[in-house]
């Protein structure tokens, strides 16, 4: 699936569009490395392999990334389906540019009917401006992976990153948080 470039936030040289497995590999590597230092150690991928990812090319060039996590989770005991979006970057040179957000509307049209979209955010400025909020509070349950290696269930507010997004006409219900799986 290839993004359309007509819209005024992306750069005209610049496609966004939905990974194949050759577009796995040292560039990908390389973006996220560079992107978030000394997370990824040459992977590409932090605790689990997306389910898809987006990517941005200008030219042959990759200058963009967004995984997507596809889940149920539950809030105060109900089922909601969500689209997790996850390790969105930019190339350091073409931050700025609209990127960041055409990434983000990509993933959030890419499986219509969800309930939500989510992410963890260390820097909010991006997704609030594209309609995210923080919740607060976000008391969190969720099964943790470290060093690629299962080992507990954590629970933690996590008001200081957990955003989301309503894809439809629900708003965000209050409650504790299940991921019912890892933290993407």
């Amino acid at each position: 699936m290839k993004f359309q470039n007509s819209s005024n936030y992306l750069p005209p040289e610049t496609a966004i569009r939905e990974a194949c497995r050759q577009d796995i590999g040292s560039a990908l590597v390389n973006l996220l490395d560079d992107s978030f230092p000394e997370t990824f150690d040459g992977r590409t991928f932090y605790k689990q392999q997306p389910h898809h990812r987006f990517l941005a090319f200008e030219q042959e060039r990759l200058v963009g990334h967004a995984g997507l996590d596809l889940r149920v989770i539950t809030v105060a005991g109900k089922l909601y389906e969500i689209v997790g979006i996850i390790d969105l970057c930019v190339a350091a040179d073409r931050r700025g540019l609209g990127i960041g957000t055409a990434l983000i509307r990509a993933s959030e049209a890419f499986d219509v009917g969800r309930d939500f979209s989510l992410l963890f955010a260390d820097d909010h400025r991006v997704y609030e401006a594209n309609g995210y909020r923080r919740i607060v509070p976000a008391h969190t349950r969720w099964f943790a992976i470290d060093e690629l290696r299962s080992h507990s269930v954590i629970e933690r507010d996590l008001s200081d990153c957990f955003m989301a997004k309503s894809l439809g006409t629900v708003p965000w219900p209050s409650g504790d948080i299940d991921l019912l799986g890892y933290l993407f």
